[in-house]
């Protein structure tokens, strides 16, 4: 059984480099950001905007681990590509690998919580059904 994954797919563009002509580093943080964001709207049909305006959850990142493997550079197309490494109650870890060219240029792990807007505690992903069976679909 393969593991379930979502792409995005990210060209370099002139505002991600630094001087060196190669993306500079934030900027990859910003794309898995991106990459996270549209998951949630596009498969998981959780927009954050229904999860901040409707919902009043939000889902920030509280750990990231990276690995920079090889620069990309200006119009490079890059794919981003993201897995569920585990889902906690109120927590879950990702993976968002960058490849170009099918070569993996960086490597990231990222651990997300669920919180309530007011206050700004973990909520557990059960409160949430429609939202977690979404999810359960890619581990």
């Amino acid at each position: 059984m393969s593991v379930k994954v979502f792409r995005s797919y990210q060209t370099v563009r002139f505002r991600h480099c630094d001087l060196a002509r190669i993306v500079f580093y934030p900027r990859y943080f910003e794309m898995v950001n991106s990459c996270v964001e549209l998951w949630f709207e596009q498969a998981l049909d959780h927009s954050f905007a229904t999860l901040h305006e409707c919902l009043h959850l939000g889902i920030p990142t509280v750990d990231i681990k990276t690995q920079f493997h090889l620069p990309s550079r200006l119009e490079d197309q890059l794919t981003l590509v993201l897995k569920v490494l585990n889902i906690g109650r109120a927590s879950m870890k990702l993976e968002v690998n960058i490849y170009a060219a099918q070569e993996l240029r960086v490597s990231n792990q990222v651990s997300l919580v669920l919180v309530g807007s007011e206050p700004m505690k973990p909520v557990a992903w059960a409160s949430q059904p429609a939202l977690l069976k979404a999810l359960q679909e890619y581990i």
